[in-house]
Parts: C-alpha cells; sequence; structure tokens
C-alpha cells in the first residue's frame, strides 16, 4: 500500500495572501513617507546643518590656531556664500593632515541649497572671526544666515569662541 501523500497546507496552518501582502506593503510605504516629511528638508533642517558646519570649522581654526602657536580665524564672504579658515595673514589654511583648504561654499552642489550669508561682524576683523595662538577669540561678534525668509541669529561667545544660536 502506498503511503499517504502529504501536502504543503496542513490543518490550522494557512500562508498570507496577495491581498495582505499588499496591504502590510502599502502601510510600510505610507510610515516612510511620512517619516521622510517629518525629517524633511525644512529651512530649520538646513540651518542646523549651516550651524555645525560653521561650528566646526571654528573648531578647525581653534585647533590649528593651537597648534600652530599663530591666529587662525574664519572668513566669511556674503558675496559668494561661502566661509574659509584663514591663516594670520588672511591667506587660507592648508590643513597639515590632508594639504587642502577649509572652504564652505553654500552654492556648491553638496550643500543645502538656500543658504544666505545675510550679514557677518565682528568687530575689527571685519568679516572674520580670529582666534588667537591660544585658540581664544579676539573679538566677538555675530553672523546671520538666511534659508527661504528662515533666519538665524548667531553670535560668538567672546570667553571660549563657541558659537550661540539665538
Amino acid at each position: 500500500m502506498a503511503p499517504p501523500r502529504t501536502t504543503l497546507r496542513t490543518a490550522g496552518h494557512r500562508g498570507f495572501t496577495l491581498v495582505e501582502l499588499l496591504i502590510v506593503c502599502l502601510i510600510i510605504g505610507i510610515m516612510g513617507m511620512s517619516a521622510m516629511l517629518a525629517s524633511g528638508n525644512g529651512a530649520e533642517h538646513k540651518l542646523d546643518l549651516v550651524e555645525t558646519q560653521v561650528q566646526d570649522g571654528i573648531a578647525h581654526a581653534q585647533a590649528l590656531a593651537r597648534s600652530t602657536r599663530t591666529a587662525h580665524g574664519l572668513k566669511f564672504d556674503p558675496d559668494t556664500e561661502r566661509f574659509a579658515v584663514i591663516d594670520e595673514n588672511g591667506d587660507e589654511a592648508l590643513d597639515p593632515l590632508t594639504q587642502q583648504t577649509y572652504l564652505v561654499d553654500f552654492k556648491a552642489p553638496n550643500q543645502p541649497g538656500g543658504v544666505d550669508i545675510v550679514s557677518a561682524y565682528f568687530g575689527d576683523a571685519g568679516l572674520s572671526v580670529l582666534f588667537d595662538p591660544q585658540g581664544l577669540p579676539l573679538t566677538t561678534g555675530s553672523l546671520l544666515i538666511d534659508i527661504k525668509g528662515t533666519q538665524r541669529t548667531f553670535l560668538l561667545d567672546a570667553a571660549t569662541g563657541a558659537l550661540l544660536a539665538q
């Protein structure tokens, strides 16, 4: 006598139907789209990215000032929407490790779009924030950034050189 034939489906177990799988995919898609919209590319998010880049530039200039024992800083150029780390002569400084200049150009394709450096004023240094050989700021001042009508003002702490958003 032949053994009984087994089937893939046993009593009490069943697979998912095509409709059920499509509904799950639809729900996952809706959740993904809502998460993308929540994080979005809004002006506030872009301002946060700009703030991080400027803070990094300041930290880099302070580190160069301490390591070379010469003044360094950041020079902002509102006309071209960019900033660069500079040496004591105001020239773009080379990074000792990479041998490249530290330059952030907000018009570059890899940058958040719509960034406008409205103003940068750091006392006698004008458009530049300068740090002494110990990495401390020589002046205080402010930076105003606009992205599609949303503005944020940054103040430089005179004691530490930290950038504070207002």
